[in-house]
Order: structure tokens, then C-alpha cells, then sequence
């Protein structure tokens, strides 16, 4: 982001917890970025509305859509040993969060001149990754590895 805002651009910083995305945004600020927080939890539908017509209402547009929210659970793993809750909780957000975020803000990127999205993944919650076959692939492979060092 402080590339981003370096550059000129005015940052919409969004978070779920608004002391934590006022306080980057602040941080930001200090270092002479144009930044705006947003409010929004891409587990609450409402609130990626929200703000997207917020964005929408006082811009118009959006230049640059940075997907970058993500959750780690540590009951995440291995298939082989995964909670299947904190996988569920893990997709909630990383997956179909991200998804319903660029969903909502894709009209605004269109009515940019060049509008881009730019998306910040890894792992079993990368929209590439899952939107392939190669997820189950990746997943059968997970499983043979753990096989085979029992064996």
C-alpha cells in the first residue's frame, strides 16, 4: 500500500476492525500517503456493499483493487489432519470473502480508464489455485506425501 500511495494514488485502506484500519491508515498518513479507512468484512456481505457504493459514491471509480485480506487458522494443516472448521472458517474469508470483495468492486474497476486488480493469495486459499482442477490435485498429492512417509 505505501508504494501504491507513494506513487500519488489515494489508498481506501479496508479492514473488518476499525481501530486496527484507522491506526494503519494514521501510520500511512504520517508518511504523507492520501489514505481513507473503510470499513468492511468480507464474512459480512452487507458490509462489502456498503462499501462498495461508499467507494462508488464519493469516487466513482476505482483505479486499483488490492486483494489482500487473508486468515491463518491453526488448526489449519495437512489434509491428512486439517479441522475441517478452520478450513471451512479459512475459505470463508480467503476464498468466497475475496470473491464476494472483487465481485462487488468489479463494476467500479470497469469504469476506470485502466483499472486493474491485483490479488494476494497463497496456498489452499488462492482463487487460482481453487478455481482449477489442480486443487484436487494439490490435495492428492498432499495426502500421497503423507502416505508415503509412513509407509
Amino acid at each position: 500500500m505505501a508504494t501504491i500511495a507513494a506513487a500519488g494514488a489515494t489508498v481506501l485502506l479496508g479492514a473488518r476492525d476499525a481501530e486496527i484500519g484507522e491506526v494503519a491508515a494514521h501510520a500511512l498518513k504520517k508518511e504523507g500517503a492520501r489514505v481513507r479507512f473503510v470499513s468492511i468484512d468480507l464474512t459480512r456481505l452487507p458490509t462489502i456493499k456498503a462499501a462498495a457504493e461508499s467507494i462508488g459514491g464519493e469516487y466513482g471509480k476505482l483505479d486499483i483493487l488490492v486483494n489482500n485480506a487473508g486468515i491463518l487458522d491453526p488448526k489449519d494443516g495437512p489434509p491428512s489432519t486439517a479441522d475441517l472448521d478452520a478450513i471451512r472458517r479459512v475459505f470463508e474469508v480467503n476464498f468466497f470473502g475475496t470473491l464476494a470483495v472483487t465481485q462487488a468492486m468489479l463494476p467500479l474497476v470497469r469504469k476506470a480508464p485502466s483499472g486493474r486488480m491485483v490479488m494476494v493469495s497463497s496456498g489452499l486459499g488462492s482463487l487460482t489455485l481453487n478455481a482449477t482442477r489442480r486443487r484436487h490435485s494439490r490435495i492428492s498429492e498432499c495426502l500421497a506425501t503423507t502416505v508415503q512417509r509412513r509407509s
